[in-house]
C-alpha cells in the first residue's frame, strides 16, 4: 500500500508534467528544470530522512522542487519553484516559519491568496 508520501508524489508527477511541459511551449525563451528530491532516487528513500533533523537531512528534505530560467539571457536571473499537491499550505504563518529557519534565503516567501 502506498504511503501518503508516495501518492503526493505521484500525484505531483500527473500535474507537474504537463504544466512543466506546457509552460515551456508557451514561455520561450523560460523553461522549468526538475531537480528536487523527487526528481531523484532520494524520493523513494525519503523514509531515511523524514525523521532526521540535522542541517544535511533538512537541507534535501525542503530542497525546491525545480528553478525557472530563461534560457536566451544568461544574465536573468533563475528563480526556486516549489509545486505543492494536496499538503493544505495557504497560511502565511508557515512561510513565517519556513523564513524564520532559513533566515539566509533571500527570496520572499509568501502565500497565494
Amino acid at each position: 500500500m502506498a504511503t501518503d508520501f508516495e501518492k503526493r508524489l505521484q500525484l505531483a508527477k500527473e500535474l507537474e508534467r504537463p504544466f512543466i511541459e506546457s509552460f515551456k511551449t508557451v514561455c520561450q525563451p523560460h523553461t522549468i528544470i526538475k531537480f528536487g528530491i523527487e526528481a531523484t532516487s532520494l524520493g523513494a528513500e525519503h523514509k531515511h530522512l523524514r525523521y532526521r533533523h540535522d542541517k544535511t537531512s533538512q537541507f534535501l528534505r525542503y530542497m525546491p522542487d525545480s528553478v525557472l530560467i530563461n534560457t536566451e539571457d544568461r544574465a536573468a536571473p533563475s528563480a526556486l519553484i516549489e509545486f505543492k499537491s494536496t499538503t493544505g499550505i495557504y497560511s502565511q504563518g508557515y512561510f513565517a516559519r519556513m523564513k524564520a529557519k532559513c533566515p539566509d534565503m533571500d527570496p520572499p516567501f509568501s502565500a497565494m491568496d
